[in-house]
């Protein structure tokens, strides 16, 4: 962990978007295992990132918003402590696989990453949870409260190729 440390501290900037938010409290969420909570802290910062965070939820076109570092950081965080499980560009795949394009693919989105089910939101291990669960729903009392399936879903890997992230 200290070598982890140690190259993160030799590269400027990383965890800091164009737009100046501090993505530093979330990867130390994600190294220490705390997927709840690094949940809900990015939807918070992704909130924060869309300027929506009066508004409390993403449309579709709120996805725009969002600097293409700001996602490329979340969407690293995510994947390096998951081994690649978890991440937008790891949803998004999931989604082209499905080939979605209407609000039923969304729903089957939902369905194989693992949102519509009755599991516990409590989750110590990753490896319980389908492929793609996190991030986002469920987030939590704060943050997004409403971005999960629907148009949001088929926006993303829209969004996720303009800015070159895969």
């Amino acid at each position: 962990m200290p070598q982890l440390s140690k190259q993160l501290s030799s590269i400027p900037n990383t965890l800091r978007s164009q737009q100046g938010i501090d993505y530093a409290a979330l990867q130390q969420l994600l190294q220490t295992g705390k997927w709840q909570e690094a949940n809900q802290l990015t939807s918070v910062l992704v909130l924060k990132a869309a300027h929506q965070e009066q508004q409390g939820y993403l449309r579709a076109t709120d996805t725009r918003n969002v600097a293409c570092s700001d996602l490329q950081i979340i969407d690293r965080l995510w994947k390096s402590s998951s081994n690649g499980r978890f991440g937008f560009s790891t949803q998004a795949t999931i989604w082209r696989n499905l080939k979605g394009v209407s609000y039923e693919d969304s729903l089957r989105f939902e369905r194989n990453v693992g949102w519509n089910s009755t599991q516990s939101t409590l989750i110590d291990d990753p490896s319980t949870v389908p492929v793609g669960y996190f991030p986002f729903r469920p987030a939590g009392k704060t943050g997004i409260n409403n971005a999960f399936g629907g148009w949001w879903i088929r926006e993303l890997p829209i969004r996720l190729q303009q800015c070159n992230i895969k």
